[in-house]
């Protein structure tokens, strides 16, 4: 299965997204980190950040925590 996700069409709590990218680079913490998508809303306020997964079979919560710590080591959030 796979799915299409086109950013730029997406509203999310009122806010419409700019096209997405793969983010690599070094955390704050120094250590290199990736992230799958990530894309800025339109209006510069708010980062959608995504994690890919190629099987059903992957730990939702697991994942998430995942993510949850690389969004928390984004050196440039700005609080977003």
């Amino acid at each position: 299965m796979s799915y299409i996700i086109a950013f730029p069409f997406l509203e999310i709590q009122c806010r419409r997204f700019n096209p997405a990218t793969r983010w690599w680079g070094n955390g704050i913490d120094g250590k290199p980190m990736e992230i799958d998508l990530i894309a800025e809303s339109t209006d510069k306020l708010t980062l959608l950040a995504c994690e890919v997964k190629s099987s059903d079979k992957e730990l939702y919560n697991e994942t998430k925590r995942s993510l949850d710590r690389k969004c928390a080591n984004l050196p440039f959030t700005d609080n977003r």
